[in-house]
């Protein structure tokens, strides 16, 4: 059982961290990182749809479908925000996104909310 299924009820601190977790792993995935030369980072059995996973985390495609699913400029804050995660640096910024960094948090804010419900919605976390 992953820890996303382990924990039903989490609180606001763990599920920032899970997030982040989710977003680093979600753009590592839909930018083709590989392991290791010749290994793709893409479980096979995802294919099979959101009960599909490796057992370590979420359907990178479920949560991909949900990232889909949100608006932009939500979609694009989440989009980059996952990339500056990734690379553990906040360097990386969109011209789409407000140039206002307090207006950027709110659009921010929204879309972490508009992924949070998604991925309940698909049954990746417990509410």
């Amino acid at each position: 059982m992953n820890a996303v299924a382990e924990h039903q009820h989490i609180d606001e601190c763990q599920l920032n961290d899970l997030l982040n977790e989710i977003l680093r792993e979600w753009h590592s995935w839909s930018a083709g990182d590989t392991i290791a030369e010749g290994y793709p980072s893409r479980s096979p059995s995802c294919a099979l749809g959101p009960a599909g996973s490796d057992g370590d985390g979420p359907c990178m495609e479920t949560v991909d479908a949900v990232m889909d699913a949100i608006p932009q400029p939500h979609r694009t804050a989440l989009a980059f925000q996952a990339r500056n995660l990734h690379s553990r640096a906040q360097v990386w910024s969109s011209p789409r996104l407000p140039a206002n960094w307090e207006e950027r948090q709110i659009l921010l804010m929204e879309a972490r909310n508009l992924f949070t419900r998604g991925l309940m919605a698909k049954g990746v976390l417990g509410g």
